[in-house]
């Protein structure tokens, strides 16, 4: 990554990232809790571009995440967007791969190893909500959440302590009653993206002074 480049992006894509840029990279990682809540993590984003200053241009590991992106303020340097709604296509290396993964099963939960660790999940939720409403509701509130999911698929972007990230996928997937698929993960995406190798089909360059806005994510 060239210098004077300030990455700020999802904490569940710190390890896709830091193996490709090093630990001493300009680059902040967001919590991954602001996600609940999408004004939030809004708010959250627009802070660190505002405390990121004499950068030539700030790259968002973030696609438009339930409309956090929406409203965006470049402020000093251009802001560099992959054109995407989540991150699961930066996981697989592409949005067409995505795409292709969803025809194949159109109710796949995605886990990689940072979602695992920071993130929210059908087992997660249940042990939390099982302690707020007790186990009978907390079985039903699983139920209807997570109806729609046919499969869990693991993102194995190949580090070496994947094997306990996918065990853990494995109890998800029991638990939900679903099939346990393992994804191989592709890094060009990212790699691109951070080399600042891009184009107008899959990326947002916000010029200072200049918002994002919901229609600039479609294709």
């Amino acid at each position: 990554m060239a210098k004077g480049i300030k990455v700020i992006a999802c904490q569940v894509m710190e390890k896709e990232i830091i193996s490709i840029v090093g630990r001493e990279s300009n680059a902040t990682f967001v919590q991954y809790e602001y996600h609940d809540k999408p004004e939030l993590l809004h708010n959250r984003i627009q802070e660190a571009i505002e405390c990121s200053t004499d950068y030539q241009c700030i790259i968002l590991g973030f696609g438009l995440c339930g409309g956090a992106i929406d409203g965006i303020l470049a402020m000093t340097c251009p802001v560099i967007i992959p054109k995407i709604d989540d991150c699961i296509p930066l996981l697989l290396g592409s949005r067409e791969r995505y795409e292709q993964e969803k025809k194949i099963e159109s109710g796949t939960y995605f886990l990689n190893q940072g979602w695992i660790e920071y993130g929210n999940d059908a087992l997660k939720d249940f042990y939390k909500w099982r302690e707020m409403y007790g186990e009978r509701k907390a079985l039903w509130l699983i139920n209807e959440i997570y109806k729609a999911y046919t499969r869990v698929a693991f993102i194995n972007s190949g580090f070496e302590d994947k094997n306990r990230y996918l065990c853990y996928a494995g109890e998800v997937a029991n638990f939900l009653n679903v099939k346990l698929d393992v994804l191989s993960g592709n890094l060009g995406f990212i790699r691109q993206l951070l080399n600042l190798e891009w184009d107008n089909d899959n990326y947002i360059k916000l010029e200072p002074g200049q918002k994002a806005e919901r229609c600039m994510f479609r294709p």
